[in-house]
């Protein structure tokens, strides 16, 4: 009896260990889960807009994303209240996934996601401190550019286009609201901003500055198969009236309402100046760079000893050859055509950067009617299911200035185009390809502009090594300009004064202005430098002979858009490795 009866115990144990194991989540179970949420809340994000969503992807059907409605979506203060809840709804659903059963991608992803929820959430209450208006990276100034980069692949994208364009007068009227509401809690920008949003405005609302709309969009039909002449002809006459009647009415609608608010923006030094000034400068930085430094005066500490490193640098090297500034000045780089000195870096890269095929594009030039406010050269990023429709831009106004060399590196190879391509190729997160770090695509393509002035261009190296410095040093005055203005509130007199070592009177007002207008936009750009310049440093010095710079930057795009404080836990693993 008794062995009988024991028998029968150890038998419902052995049953009850095995129904406790298969109700348990396995780490399998945890990971398909994890790729069931990615997916939906990648679905979720590129719906928020019919523009977005085209410029996400170039088929969305095939990832099942349909009957997203032809607008621009929603730009108002009620309407970022909602994100917020929303994303405070992906915090939850996020928090149910113990991150050590996910595979090695999901745990980036996952941290990823749960610093990006966490600043977010962080921002509510500072909603109408967002300005989307601004002299050069406005919603008014680069929507037009996004719209004549509007691909058609059929007739339904063109009859989408139509009806996105035709809702451009509603969002307008939505954006002018936001800023009226931005008036009524004293918020507005100041009248210097306004003006020159503005002059913006005026430069779309005559028929030449609305004609590169109208050409690129006979082009576009082109591309278009089964298309009649008739069809194209009825196609093109209604873009024309929608132009005319929409296009057009809300540049004006957008410019007369700015022109009402005038007056209401008594703020004329930077965000500091406004009740929760510095609170919303915090989340500018975490929201674009996320460093990896503890706060901001840790930044700004690291800014000035950059900035100091490099002056030194460059007076010892004066100080050995004083005929190195006479250097500087007749310098020239020997590559002058946008198509020749893209193949030249490509060549020049193979060496220390992951190889990449067949990495396509095209070179388009800025419409005569946009060159006065457009930049030398910018790229537009392709379809992550389209990666290899790469476009760079060249502006024919500033051709002959020099720069067109460096600044191609920077937007194009080893570049934004690179970084962008390798990610898209290499990285199966569909979610991961559209989350944006402005401090890691702007820091990796300063960091490859400052080692292009040493590539084999036709600078001597000393040459390109004081140019390469100069570069960096100014952007980190920059850097320490925009802080101490919008963070610590310094004034213009005390701006003037306090460079007055490194620009003259004009120079320091002239970046006053613009970091008034545009707080921490200097930033990204400088900090990430910073940032992948001393994981380089360290890597060198701890790896010794076997570091290796083509396994180092395959390491930092690998990684691809993420906070520089997930990088760097990262990239103590990678070094220990």
């Amino acid at each position: 009896m008794k062995k009988r009866k024991t028998r029968v115990i150890l038998l419902l144990m052995v049953l009850t260990l095995g129904l406790t194991s298969c109700g348990r989540p396995s780490e399998t179970d945890y990971q398909q889960k994890f790729a069931e949420f990615e997916e939906t809340f990648f679905k979720e994000k590129v719906s928020d807009s019919f523009l977005d969503l085209h410029y996400a992807l170039k088929d969305s059907e095939k990832y099942g994303i349909e009957n997203v409605p032809e607008d621009f979506g929603q730009y108002s203060e009620e309407g970022m209240k909602e994100k917020i809840r929303y994303l405070k709804e992906k915090k939850e659903e996020l928090s149910q996934f113990p991150f050590e059963k996910l595979n090695e991608e999901q745990q980036v992803t996952a941290h990823i996601l749960e610093n990006m929820i966490e600043v977010e959430c962080n921002s509510e209450g500072l909603e109408l401190y967002k300005e989307p208006l601004s002299e050069a990276v406005g919603i008014q100034a680069e929507l037009p550019v996004l719209l004549a980069e509007y691909e058609f692949y059929s007739r339904e994208d063109v009859e989408g286009y139509l009806n996105l364009l035709g809702s451009i007068d509603e969002y307008y009227v939505q954006i002018l609201e936001f800023e009226r509401d931005k008036a009524d809690a004293g918020l507005f920008m100041s009248d210097m901003a306004a003006d020159s949003v503005i002059q913006s405005c005026k430069s779309y609302m005559d028929e030449n500055g609305s004609s590169f709309l109208l050409e690129s969009f006979k082009n576009r039909l082109e591309q278009v198969p089964g298309l009649t002449e008739e069809e194209k002809q009825n196609l093109v006459s209604r873009n024309e009236t929608i132009i005319k009647e929409d296009f057009l009415n809300a540049y004006q609608t957008l410019s007369d309402g700015l022109e009402k608010l005038k007056g209401s923006g008594q703020n004329v030094n930077g965000g500091c100046g406004w009740e929760k000034g510095q609170e919303y400068y915090e989340y500018l930085i975490e929201s674009e760079i996320a460093p990896s430094y503890p706060d901001i005066g840790s930044l700004l500490e690291a800014l000035e000893k950059m900035v100091t490193s490099k002056m030194n640098e460059m007076n010892e090297m004066v100080d050995e050859n004083p005929k190195l500034m006479d250097e500087w000045d007749s310098a020239e780089i020997q590559y002058e055509n946008p198509v020749e000195i893209l193949q030249q870096l490509q060549n020049e890269i193979m060496a220390d950067f992951p190889k990449l095929e067949n990495m396509d594009y095209e070179i388009k030039y800025v419409p005569e009617e946009l060159e006065d406010v457009q930049p030398l050269a910018f790229y537009v990023s392709p379809q992550i299911d389209s990666y290899h429709d790469n476009v760079i831009y060249i502006n024919r106004k500033y051709e002959g200035n020099g720069n067109l060399y460096i600044t191609l590196a920077h937007e194009g190879l080893p570049g934004h185009m690179y970084q962008t391509t390798y990610f898209l190729r290499n990285n199966e997160s569909d979610l991961r390809k559209i989350l944006d770090y402005t401090g890691y695509t702007e820091g990796w393509a300063t960091y490859v502009e400052h080692l292009a002035y040493q590539f084999d261009n036709g600078l001597e190296p000393a040459v390109g090594k004081i140019m390469a410095d100069n570069s960096i040093a100014n952007l980190g005055v920059g850097a320490i300009l925009d802080i101490k203005v919008n963070y610590y509130g310094m004034d213009r007199e005390e701006a003037v004064d306090y460079f007055s070592d490194y620009l003259d009177a004009g120079a320091v007002n002239q970046m006053f202005d613009y970091v008034c207008k545009n707080p921490a936009v200097y930033l990204p750009y400088v900090v990430g430098y910073m940032e992948i310049e001393e994981m380089r440093e360290e890597a060198e010095a701890k790896l010794g002979e076997n570091f290796d710079a083509k396994k180092f930057h395959k390491f930092i795009l690998d990684m691809g858009p993420a906070p520089f404080s997930i990088i760097r836990e990262e990239f103590a693993q990678w070094v220990s490795d």
